[in-house]
């Protein structure tokens, strides 16, 4: 089994009031290596997105031991000692959105399973999948036959494609946005709100690039075959699913 069991999943957009060039320098000099400093974080890597027309553009993940790792006093070190470039950038980011999540079930290459253990292994381009059961009140019952369905079905399609090295199921637990460029200037929140989270996370990566990836003709027929879920005996697509596309941007070192 793999010692990471649980994900910060953190969605970024600079906005107007933060460059790119400020962000990247915050993100990858400080940010992302003082996390790598707490117990319990095992790796960290950060996307850019690949949709031209999808927001936020940044991905950065890290995966935990287990989620109570948020809740241990060295990482709270971390924002008591936050530097004053941190709170800065923070407040001015269009969008910081923090989830966290436990997993759910993984399924991967031998290759990729052996490394799952020293470090948490990365793809080269990410598919990452947002989804959740709607439309029905026995939520329990239904979010696990679907669960179930996406296990048997998508992610078996998906692993047939050439360069695929794991496919990853995880459960929302925790959403925070952290964002002050979020809100104008007089306080009301913005009236494009770039994500909403869903219950359920499926990440499924590969160890080549997106277009070789999505160009390929066992991809396409992954998304040509793929079909609404419903509960047995219905025709309503019971499921909402959003999908994202990204590009691996940075690994960053465990010290």
């Amino acid at each position: 089994m793999s010692s990471a069991q649980a994900l910060l999943y953190v969605y970024a957009e600079c906005g107007p009031n933060v460059s790119e060039d400020n962000f990247h320098d915050w993100y990858d000099k400080e940010h992302a290596p003082a996390r790598l400093t707490v117990p319990g974080f095992l790796s960290a890597i950060r996307y850019k997105s690949l949709d031209n027309t999808k927001v936020p553009t940044w991905l950065a993940m890290y995966d935990m031991t287990n989620e109570r790792v948020l809740s241990t006093k060295e990482y709270a070190h971390l924002r008591e000692t936050a530097s004053q470039n941190e709170r800065d950038v923070i407040s001015r980011l269009k969008t910081l959105d923090r989830g966290i999540y436990s997993l759910v079930s993984t399924k991967s290459t031998p290759e990729a399973q052996i490394k799952e253990e020293n470090p948490v292994v990365s793809g080269k381009f990410l598919y990452a999948v947002h989804m959740q059961v709607v439309g029905t009140t026995d939520k329990t019952s239904a979010e696990d036959a679907f669960l179930k369905w996406y296990s048997q079905t998508r992610v078996p399609l998906l692993s047939k494609v050439p360069g695929w090295i794991r496919s990853r199921i995880y459960r929302l637990n925790g959403y925070t946005d952290m964002a002050g460029g979020s809100k104008d200037v007089k306080g009301v929140p913005d009236a494009v709100k770039t994500w909403e989270p869903m219950k359920f996370l499926a990440l499924h990566e590969w160890d080549r690039d997106g277009m070789e990836v999505t160009g390929s003709p066992e991809f396409k027929m992954c998304m040509t075959e793929e079909r609404p879920w419903t509960l047995p005996g219905s025709e309503t697509p019971m499921a909402e699913m959003e999908d994202r596309r990204f590009g691996l941007y940075k690994t960053f070192e465990k010290q």
